[in-house]
């Protein structure tokens, strides 16, 4: 049975064997790294993380390049979208601990924003008897 050093040291290893892969090949590629953590005997919670983050966009670029794939360049997009959603959250919950209204600080920075529906949503609508204008 492995102990928690050891799946250290083979996460890393995975990373950097990772890392040199795409970097002899000319993949382009990401590499996480953690500043300021203490040295421990066990892997943080950040860099496991880190290690992790690292991993699944890695194994994702060199797949798509070893492929050429779309559905990894896809995977790429929604693992974006993911993570520029829980930025928004995150945004929202400081700004609400703060005591501040996260619309109101919007509207502030961006001004206020009225948005129309695309027309192809517009058309999709349409015959509902709703007021989209």
């Amino acid at each position: 049975m492995m102990n928690e050093g050891d799946e250290l040291g083979d996460m890393h290893d995975t990373v950097k064997r990772l890392r040199e892969l795409l970097s002899n090949n000319s993949v382009p590629h990401i590499q996480a790294d953690v500043k300021n953590e203490l040295e421990l005997d066990f892997q943080s919670p950040l860099e496991m993380l880190a290690c992790t983050f690292e991993l699944l966009i890695n194994t994702s670029l060199l797949k798509y390049a070893e492929s050429g794939n779309e559905n990894y360049a896809t995977f790429m997009t929604y693992i974006q979208m993911q993570i520029d959603s829980i930025a928004m959250v995150v945004n929202d919950f400081t700004l609400r601990e703060a005591g501040l209204d996260p619309k109101a600080e919007f509207e502030k920075a961006y001004g206020k924003k009225e948005q129309d529906l695309p027309d192809i949503i517009k058309d999709g609508l349409e015959g509902l008897d709703l007021d989209l204008n």
